[in-house]
């Protein structure tokens, strides 16, 4: 669907429904957020080390200035102003990898404005630069992207939900920076792509979040779309699993309940149902149990996954779009979750995606969030 709609119905619904859940300080987990600016309408951010000094580094693609931010870590939790680079049409999404072998990360950026129709690789000059690569041509709307060695040759390859066209576009990478036509996987309204290896077979396959699952025409629930590797780079018919929720527009992958299988967690950024996210628990086999759901803020999006409380078992942040706040739930360890505890950034801040990694050094999971209104990423240090 097209973001500036999406967050237009976003911002009017939120003063409709107001805060779902109740709001704490940061102080219990997290420091005071520290704001760092970027360029206009942020929609994500990856967590890297673009410049070979041992610091975390971080990207946002910035939708409506037309560019990229790149703001380079001073390894205490601290982070250089935003540097910035133009692409040529509005990046929805950025995904990173080593695409010419030279040892530096490279940059992909899905360009989804006006009928969009191209993936633009950005070379990294290994010090935080990067210089404008390849132009890959994709189907309409390019929305998001994965980055993985589909075909076990040892190169990194994409995987691109393209939204305008009811699919998913494979491309195979040459290890020159450059990519091989797209092969195309019909799925309904793609949001989210995320390559994780879900049957156990060492290849990595693909969960893809369906907007309005199989049936465009109701809506009434999302679905992930799983596509299994046949082992080549080549995937299977997709199955799907109802979320439970709608509009799904978060994905990410871990072992929740410490069985070795892969589980999902899914933000479902939509006000035609509860503010919720879901937990599809995973059996090991590219399947999944029946989705089970936890009230979070309103329009939930972006997730991060990380270990927040240190008590061993896996936590969920999730940045919401609607109340502009963060919902952490705490993990059990047994793949349920406990009730979310809200965060409050500014009223109308937008937050819309989240990241977690240690920015300074102390071992313990910090996060980066998103402020997509506020031109903004907010970092959040671990007070534990």
């Amino acid at each position: 669907m097209d973001p500036e709609a999406m967050k237009l119905r976003v911002v009017v619904l939120a003063i409709l429904v107001g805060v779902v859940t109740s709001t704490t300080a940061f102080g219990s987990q997290f420091r005071k957020p520290v704001l760092y600016s970027v360029g206009v309408e942020p929609q994500q951010v990856i967590v890297a080390d673009f410049n070979h000094d041992g610091k975390l580094d971080l990207v946002a693609p910035d939708f409506t200035s037309l560019d990229i931010s790149v703001l380079l870590g001073n390894g205490d939790g601290t982070f250089k102003p935003a540097i910035k680079f133009s692409t040529t049409l509005d990046p929805a999404a950025v995904a990173s990898g080593d695409f010419n072998g030279d040892g530096n990360l490279d940059l992909a950026v899905a360009e989804y404005g006006l009928n969009s129709q191209v993936v633009q690789i950005f070379l990294g000059n290994g010090d935080g630069t990067f210089t404008s690569g390849s132009s890959l041509s994709i189907p309409a709307l390019p929305y998001d992207m994965t980055v993985a060695d589909l075909n076990g040759d040892g190169i990194l390859d994409l995987a691109i939900a393209c939204n305008g066209a009811n699919a998913v576009a494979v491309l195979f990478g040459n290890g020159d920076g450059t990519f091989q036509n797209a092969v195309l996987y019909a799925v309904p309204l793609p949001e989210r792509v995320l390559a994780v290896n879900l049957n156990g077979d060492s290849h990595a396959d693909l969960a893809v979040l369906a907007y309005c699952g199989r049936n465009v025409k109701t809506c009434t629930s999302g679905a992930v779309a799983v596509l299994l590797n046949k082992g080549n780079g080549t995937f299977g018919r997709p199955r799907f699993f109802d979320v439970k929720g709608v509009g799904p527009d978060g994905i990410a992958a871990t072992d929740l309940n410490l069985d070795n299988h892969t589980d999902l967690v899914v933000a479902n950024n939509n006000f035609q149902g509860p503010s919720v996210i879901s937990v599809l628990l995973g059996n090991g086999d590219g399947t999944f149990q029946a989705a089970t759901t936890y009230t979070v803020g309103s329009g939930p999006a972006g997730i991060a996954l990380a270990d927040f409380n240190r008590d061993g078992k896996v936590d969920v942040a999730v940045a919401n779009t609607g109340s502009s706040n963060l919902s952490l739930l705490y993990g059990n360890g047994d793949g349920t979750l406990r009730p979310a505890v809200n965060f409050a950034f500014a009223p109308g801040s937008l937050p819309i995606s989240a990241a977690a990694a240690d920015f300074n050094g102390d071992l313990v999971p910090d996060l980066a969030v998103v402020l997509d209104y506020a031109n903004e990423i907010a970092i959040l240090l671990n007070a534990r």
